[in-house]
């Protein structure tokens, strides 16, 4: 609220999603969790991990981790056939 009109402000979110995401190119062939099988899968940090693993173990996936950066570059170079990203949206 801005106080001398009673409107809330609407470039400040109350705050802000963030949902995991696990991406492959369309080119790998991976279609479904199974195709992941055996795949290089570059994950971020620990915290950022959290949802990827457990996607991993509810699947009984057994794929390479490769501890990746905040950058999409081993992801583009083909360095990985899976990699974690992050969709964020503002509510």
């Amino acid at each position: 609220m801005d106080g001398k009109r009673g409107k809330t402000h609407q470039h400040c979110p109350d705050y802000v999603a963030f949902r995991p995401l696990l991406i492959a190119k369309k080119s790998s062939g991976i279609k479904t969790p199974q195709d992941m099988n055996g795949k290089k899968v570059g994950l971020w940090g620990p915290i950022f991990q959290i949802q990827p693993k457990a996607f991993l173990k509810r699947y009984n996936l057994k794929v390479k981790e490769i501890r990746r950066s905040y950058s999409v570059n081993l992801f583009l170079r083909d360095g990985v056939d899976v990699t974690s990203a992050m969709c964020s949206s503002h509510l």
